[in-house]
């Protein structure tokens, strides 16, 4: 199939565009446009409104603390603090039971990733099939809408063209009937003035 870019505006296309640029010309430059501020968008969420700031300023974003996941055993000053042997032994126990998780769902995965990956694959391919034949039909009714466009505006040109044509001649006709008629009226004239000179 032909999904050549098909342009639906031949010739009066540039003659429009031309005269856009030239109306363009005759626009004040001191004009502004109202576009509303994008904080503005953020004003009812502090957290957004917060990291729109940062990004605007250009501050690198703060990285994550990492400590709690590292299993460090008190030192210094804390070798003999129960509390800091108490922290670090529940920091253990945490790290111990997000271990055990992980391997639960790795056994898991194990077991019933391999089928579950196949059929999600499946869903993918006939969803990518789908969206595939939804853009090629897409894709055909855009070119028959441009085809017919561009139909009708070659056809919309040529009688414009005739009309333009059209209307010079009636133009020219017009002028034509007015010299004339002002012939004719200056002949009547002349022939009344001599009929008065001969009576």
């Amino acid at each position: 199939m032909d999904t050549a870019c098909i342009d639906s505006l031949p010739l009066i296309k540039e003659k429009v565009d031309r005269m856009i640029a030239e109306e363009m010309k005759n626009v004040p430059q001191d004009i502004k446009i109202n576009i509303p501020k994008l904080d503005v968008i953020f004003k009812n969420n502090q957290l957004l409104r917060k990291e729109y700031t940062r990004i605007k300023s250009g501050k690198p974003m703060t990285p994550f603390d990492i400590e709690r996941y590292k299993l460090t055993a008190p030192s210094g000053a804390d070798l003999e603090n129960p509390e800091a042997w108490k922290r670090a032994a529940d920091n253990a126990a945490a790290q111990l039971e997000h271990q055990d998780i992980r391997l639960t769902n790795l056994e898991i995965l194990n077991s019933y990733g391999t089928n579950s990956w196949k059929s999600y694959n499946q869903y993918l391919e006939s969803l990518l099939k789908y969206y595939e034949s939804q853009l090629e039909k897409i894709k055909e009714e855009s070119t028959h809408i441009n085809k017919a466009r561009k139909y009708e505006q070659i056809e919309a040109g040529v009688k414009l063209s005739e009309l333009e044509t059209q209307w010079a001649d009636y133009v020219t006709k017009n002028a034509q009937i007015k010299l004339a008629i002002a012939a004719l009226e200056a002949e009547i004239e002349h022939l009344r003035n001599k009929s008065e000179q001969h009576d």
